[in-house]
């Protein structure tokens, strides 16, 4: 990512505060909307209250099959879990979701 912001960025951006100023940004931004897409998709699993029990069924059963043992593979397996999840970032549209503040 760092090479990445390199090429990206003017000659006079290059210098390491700014690049790491970039890179926290990213990381701040990324952590921002993974939460933000966790927060609709829990919001949206309490709306959706009849989903609760065969996700919890599901991962119950997966995880148990594996040993108590979480990985890709049994997160893979997660069917409907994923699709509640896909459905739910589907769904949502920010602005109506949260409140956006804008700071100038």
């Amino acid at each position: 990512m760092l090479q990445w912001l390199t090429d990206l960025v003017e000659p006079h951006h290059k210098a390491v505060k700014d690049l790491s100023e970039l890179q926290l940004l990213a990381a701040f931004v990324s952590i921002h909307t993974t939460t933000i897409t966790f927060l609709n998709a829990i919001l949206d699993l309490a709306a959706h209250q009849e989903c609760i029990q065969p996700i919890r069924d599901e991962i119950e059963a997966v995880i148990s099959s594996n040993n108590g043992v979480i990985d890709r593979a049994v997160l893979r397996k997660m069917r409907k879990t994923d699709s509640f999840f896909k459905e739910s970032a589907r769904g949502t549209l920010p602005p109506r979701k949260y409140i956006t503040f804008i700071v100038f």
